[in-house]
């Protein structure tokens, strides 16, 4: 409740930002309910936040299927600013009284307000002026509150438990004799109110409360009555008539005397008024989304009172007994659950060791040269790997500061770090250092970059301004934006020539001049890019073997995760560092570290280890050998197009002889259809040993065109989710509540080969209130605000760079927002010389990271954000915190950034991301799309990769963990362009056995959205 339509449209305008609060019914926002709380409060401190019908299974507050224990569970600190209830439909006061927990609440009952027919079926009296402040405060203190109006509970869709599609109505009893399941086809029911209501209730009797009528709207009785439809003329028109006779319906059901009643009704409508006003009624319990029957007379009872009315009387005796509260008589309060099949793992003292399978307990205690680990997915990777550190740690055989362990990503180092920190010592976990590969070559170039004359301060240009950067370059000499993809991946193999001995033959190539133009631009603006950081430390690994030396005696441990993903250069860096390794010290002058001269470089954006503080002092040894192991799956080798080469994997053995190879083949994720389907796909004699049972089988779609396969997810995800909305059951989209999985929104995920074919699906879901967030390869850096942040700060760093100087004035001018300094002192003015930037340096200088983007904000007026964009600052904000003052390194690990931000999959939400964005994730429930020839594998854009499409869609596959959903159309719209599909060759693949038809309702073509009216 709100105070004024100023508050409504400041909520409005807030809810907005999170979800569709447009779309016809109630709208989804995928928002915990103590956060919406929070949010009215801050709207207003007037408002006031009543639960609504708390006992609903599905998105209540004391659901059976979505709900909490208690109030405070939900709620938590705000939980205070709880005064009072709404009972719903299916309860009435009594049954909430039964709670002891429930008695400092006061208990209301609302209509659907969206249903002005149904206006006042459900109402409260109050006995106050008519004033807000005293409405709330009748409602808080409980005086000037009199009591409610209720529907029969029993009428409500879920009094009872039962299953809709099977036609079975339980009380429950009978739903615990049964075991929770449907007597006909043994799927889960759906546990009704009652059920939930003894299940958390602590009295037999129920406590007094205020008074409430139970009533019948006035057509239903008519309708009764009359024997036809409540919507039927006669009873419209005797309906009229009463209110003219008697007056307002309200009145008629609860105050007006009976006799008035007979004689402008007659005697059967008096008969029944009187009987619902004593609650003798003869009921026929809702459930699963059915509504009930609420009658006041028998059949018998009405046809032998149709014929004696009026002669003899009403008959004695007839009617059924008062309607009494339900006890507890013959119901336990032991819950039905089918608990879910989880990895076994045997209990113990130990935790490194105890979690372990066999074969992965082999890879951890394994002590010999060089080790490979061959880790399918779900077969516990990254736990077999950390798990290996902190032993060789626990053992004694590595100090923690000689372990280095790589990897690619921000978010697979912070999740190494983070389980190194549970399984080790504080002081241990943060001694060892976890880094992406780009993060490494830097902390190394900014040490020793001057031996190779890199300028002393250089700064890094990122993915994306390496990409400008290329454009200018291409345009400059009259190439078309098509070759730029193409340069961009030749620009490794351009840049190692020098390395490689192939100079000669590269300035044959086409592109050579551009290259050099290239690297002529960046060097002119101080700045590598994150190709030269392998490259630069190679070439320094190579000419100053003294300094590859005290690398590797520095990080005597190596360890890599995912290295089917490594390129050629990061292989020849690891094995310079691993057969870099000295008998003898090494001589070279200046090699040993000194900390006062130590610029370490940019941690993965987490923090993983202290970027103001210098690594420990080099250690000598001449007896310890150096270690590698390497771990990961050449058959999720995805990333070709990013210059991965998956034969790496396979030629470890020869790079690094001795190697013991040890395959991790126990899969805790998926079960074995999926896991089998997925290896058919790649044509594996042996797939991968599930834990979790056969599963379902694989499900196939066929739709016509892209809108039908949007509208087909979405009545899907009704489907799972038991109806987002109750049209979903009264249209016929959903039969039942009977998927039998508790799954949320953020159990779904909806993948695809291109990004463009999400937006079909983001159109779908917002029509139809399914809360989603789309994920896909788009940097954090790359979002507002933060790129407009960013790009202020980088300025701040470095005024005299002219290429950042031009990308913040373009950002100010495209997002149109206020120059930080006007007049005389502009930012182009003051950007353009070393003064101007010492100025703008000063006025920055105070305070941390986070302070200073707190004032870069209010500067740059970033107000109004929605909710992506506000996640994305938060996050911005978050990262900042790790590096105190330090600008320049922050500035150095979110220009080491690339690819996918999936911390932006926050809430309960449906999650749409391409099928490369969804590796390393996993969900419940998955729908792959668009599996049809030309996008599986992906052959619209020329050349392809089949293999490792083939791959791209068994990497998609195996993220799901029980429900697999393989759609496609038979024409596609994208780009602008219509074309007709086929399936794609790779489902021919999967064994039928393991594939059926997706039960599927018929399908229509969307009509044309009406526009709702406004209230005024």
């Amino acid at each position: 409740l709100l105070p004024d339509f100023d508050a409504a449209l400041r909520l409005i305008e807030r809810l907005k930002k999170i979800g569709n609060v447009s779309s016809d019914g109630r709208p989804i926002l995928g928002l915990d309910a103590r956060d919406l709380l929070e949010i009215v409060l801050e709207v207003s401190s007037r408002s006031f936040f009543i639960p609504a019908h708390i006992w609903t299974p599905w998105f209540s507050l004391f659901g059976s299927k979505s709900g909490f224990e208690s109030l405070d569970e939900c709620f938590a600190d705000l939980s205070p600013h709880i005064h009072a209830l709404e009972t719903g439909l299916s309860s009435d006061p009594p049954m909430n009284r039964r709670l002891a927990a429930l008695d400092d609440y006061l208990l209301v009952s609302n209509s659907d307000a969206h249903s002005p027919s149904k206006l006042g079926r459900e109402a409260n009296i109050f006995d106050i002026p008519l004033d807000y402040d005293r409405m709330i405060g009748a409602m808080i203190h409980k005086t000037g509150f009199e009591g409610t109006v209720e529907f029969f509970p029993e009428e409500g869709k879920y009094h009872f438990d039962g299953h809709r599609k099977c036609r079975v109505c339980l009380h429950p009893s009978e739903t615990r004799a049964h075991r929770g399941t449907c007597p006909n086809c043994g799927k889960p029911l759906t546990v009704g109110v009652l059920h939930r209501v003894f299940e958390l209730s602590d009295r037999e009797t129920p406590k007094p409360s205020k008074d409430f009528h139970s009533l019948i709207p006035l057509p239903e009785i008519l309708s009764e009555i009359l024997g036809c439809g409540p919507s039927a003329k006669k009873v419209t028109a005797m309906y009229d008539d009463l209110l003219v006779a008697l007056g307002p319906e309200l009145h008629i059901l609860m105050d007006t005397p009976l006799e008035e009643i007979e004689e402008a009704g007659g005697p059967l409508l008096s008969e029944a008024i009187a009987r619902m006003r004593k609650k003798q009624v003869v009921t026929q319990e809702g459930y699963d989304g059915e509504y009930g029957v609420i009658r006041l007379f028998n059949e018998a009872e009405k046809s032998a009172l149709s014929g004696q009315i009026g002669l003899f009387g009403i008959p004695k005796g007839t009617g059924r007994e008062t309607r009494k509260p339900r006890s507890k008589e013959d119901f336990s309060k032991k819950k039905v659950i089918r608990e879910p099949v989880v990895p076994e793992r045997r209990p113990g003292d130990d935790p490194v060791l105890d979690p372990l399978n066999p074969a992965q307990r082999e890879a951890v205690l394994y002590q010999g040269g060089p080790l490979l680990i061959v880790a399918g997915p779900g077969t516990g990777k990254t736990m077999t790997l950390t798990h290996r550190i902190a032993y060789q740690i626990r053992s004694g055989q590595a100090a923690p500061q000689q372990i280095l362990a790589l990897t690619f990503t921000n978010k697979a180092a912070r999740e190494m770090s983070e389980r190194l920190a549970a399984l080790l010592p504080e002081s241990h976990s943060e001694q060892i250092r976890v880094a992406t590969f780009h993060s490494f070559c830097l902390e190394v170039l900014r040490r020793e970059g001057t031996r190779l004359d890199l300028p002393s301060e250089f700064t890094l240009c990122p993915e994306m301004d390496g990409e400008i950067l290329a454009q200018q370059v291409l345009s400059e000499s009259g190439k078309g934006r098509r070759t730029i993809s193409k340069f961009l991946k030749n620009l490794p193999r351009l840049k190692t020539a020098s390395l490689s001995g192939e100079e000669k033959e590269m300035s044959r190539d086409p592109s050579f001049s551009s290259f050099q133009e290239y690297q002529r631009r960046l060097r002119s603006l101080g700045m590598l890019d994150l190709a030269d950081l392998e490259v630069e430390t190679l070439r320094l690994f190579r000419d100053h073997p003294p300094v590859a030396r005290s690398w590797a005696e520095r990080f005597p441990w190596v360890f890599v995760d995912e290295y089917q993903d490594t390129n050629p250069l990061q292989v020849a860096i690891l094995k310079s560092l691993v057969f870099a390794f000295p008998s003898e010290p090494a001589q070279e002058k200046d090699v040993e570290s000194d900390s006062s001269q130590f610029k370490p470089c940019a941690p993965a954006l987490n923090g993983i280890f202290d970027m103001r503080q210098a690594p420990p002092p080099l250690t000598r040894s001449s007896t310890c050998t150096p270690r590698i192991c390497a771990i990961g799956d050449p058959d999720q080798a995805i990333y070709g197009f990013r210059g991965a080469v998956v034969q790496n994997f396979h030629s470890f053995p020869e790079d690094f002889p001795g190697t013991k190879m040890i395959l991790l083949s126990r899969n805790y994720r998926s079960t074995q259809n999926v896991l089998d389907a997925a290896s058919a796909l790649l044509e594996k004699k042996d797939p991968l040993d599930g834990v979790l049972g056969k599963g379902a089988l694989i499900s196939l779609a066929s739709c016509r065109t892209q809108s039908e396969e949007a509208e087909m997810i979405v009545e899907q995800i009704e489907r799972f989710l038991g109806g987002t909305a109750y049209f979903s059951l009264d249209s016929g989209r959903v039969s039942s509540h009977e998927k039998g999985e508790d799954l949320g929104f953020g159990d779904i995920a909806i993948l695809f080969r291109l990004n463009a074919q999400g937006d079909a699906f983001s159109e779908a879901f917002s029509r139809a209130g399914i809360p989603f967030v789309r994920s896909g390869e788009k940097p954090l850096i790359s979002q507002y605000p933060v790129n407009v942040l960013w790009r202020f700060l980088q300025v701040l760093s470095a005024p005299e760079n002219a290429h950042y100087r031009t990308a913040y004035l373009s950002l100010l001018k495209e997002y149109d927002l206020p120059s930080p300094l006007m007049g005389e002192d502009s930012p182009a003015r003051l950007m353009a010389g070393k003064g101007g930037g010492v100025l703008i340096r000063e006025s920055f200088s105070k305070g941390t990271l986070r302070d200073l983007i707190e004032r870069a904000v209010a500067l740059h007026d970033c107000n109004d954000l929605s909710e992506n964009s506000a996640n994305a600052l938060l996050r911005f904000k978050e990262l900042a915190v790790h590096f105190g003052k330090d600008l320049a390194s922050f500035l150095d690990a979110l220009s080491l950034e690339r690819g996918i931000d999936h911390t932006a999959l926050l809430g309960d939400r449906v999650a749409l991301m391409s099928l490369h964005a969804a590796k390393g994730l996993e969900w419940p429930v998955v729908f792959i799309t668009g599996c049809e020839e030309g996008l599986l594998p992906c052959t619209l854009f020329g050349d392809h990769d089949e293999d490792e499409e083939r791959r791209l869609l068994y990497v998609g596959m195996t993220r799901a963990r029980s429900t697999l959903i393989l759609t496609q159309t038979s024409r596609r719209t994208l780009g602008g362009r219509t074309m007709s599909m086929k399936p794609s060759p790779f489902i021919r693949l999967i064994p039928g056995a393991l594939c059926a038809p997706l039960e599927r309702g018929s399908w229509k073509p969307k009509k044309k959205p009406h526009k709702q009216l406004g209230l005024f």
